[in-house]
């Protein structure tokens, strides 16, 4: 039976249920752990948190951008001035290999655009993370450790 979802923006109210969805599809607390830190330690306005619901507004899906900065900034290198990292994305378990986590990062990477983010960073699949066009960061990293 195909299914339909529904992404927006995650409300105050979503908390208990997006840390329980993390639980579930990582099998452990720690993802759920950083949701509801980032969520407590920093204003609303500065997270990007999407959901994708189906029926009842159940939440199968979520992904969280959050605000990242470069300090310093390597002599001879630009920065853009908002920056993001994207992580974590979780989709239940039963839900998963349906398009939800592309779905919800094409709609995060729109709000960032939307809010003027200048660049996304994550650590993640190179695979998964290419079709959104996500390269590896040594691409542009302008100095050497």
């Amino acid at each position: 039976m195909p299914h339909s979802f529904l992404v927006r923006s995650a409300q105050p109210d979503d908390l208990e249920e997006i840390v329980r969805l993390h639980a579930s599809a990582f099998e452990r607390q720690t993802e759920g752990h950083i949701v509801r830190s980032l969520a407590s330690s920093l204003p609303r306005d500065a997270l990007v948190s999407m959901v994708a619901v189906e029926e009842e507004e159940r939440i199968v899906g979520h992904v969280l951008f959050s605000p990242v900065s470069l300090h310093p900034t390597p002599e001879g290198c630009t920065s853009p001035n908002l920056m993001m990292g994207l992580a974590p994305l979780a989709v239940l378990p039963a839900r998963q290999q349906l398009g939800i986590g592309s779905m919800l990062v094409r709609a995060g990477l729109k709000e960032c655009s939307d809010r003027g983010v200048g660049a996304v960073f994550l650590l993640g699949h190179t695979e998964y993370y290419a079709r959104f066009a996500f390269e590896p960061a040594s691409k542009w990293y302008c100095y050497a450790l």
